[in-house]
């Protein structure tokens, strides 16, 4: 049995983040489960919009108001963008991209990294 994909709606991130979350869910394979809700052993799907990389701030609950960081040590990261509002706390922006289980991102130059576990896709295919 695959563990579940906890990938929350959140109210405040933007529509485009939302329209890729969905596309991922309804375009799923067969026995995938995406949950708004962590459920035994999950996998957490998180954006990645250049919000602090070591802890949950002030600055991110404008843009979040789910978590904005991982939750397991399972965990998938949607790359919006690198790192430059944190330039301060790179190692932990390379270590949060570096452990993850797969980084989807629609541009990968722009992210500031080159792991074997990057996936680079356009937005809605």
């Amino acid at each position: 049995m695959i563990n579940p994909f906890f990938f929350p709606h959140d109210p405040r991130i933007s529509m485009a983040m939302h329209r890729i979350r969905d596309a991922f869910i309804k375009y799923k394979p067969p026995g995938i489960i995406f949950t708004d809700e962590k459920q035994g052993s999950f996998t957490h799907c998180i954006h990645w919009v250049g919000q602090n990389p070591e802890k949950h701030t002030e600055r991110d609950e404008g843009i979040f108001e789910r978590e904005t960081l991982p939750e397991s040590d399972s965990y998938i990261v949607f790359a919006h963008i690198g790192n430059p509002h944190y330039k301060d706390q790179e190692d932990y922006y390379q270590r949060l991209l570096r452990y993850a289980r797969l980084v989807i991102t629609f541009d990968k130059d722009i992210i500031g990294y080159e792991g074997d576990n990057v996936f680079e896709t356009p937005w809605g295919f």
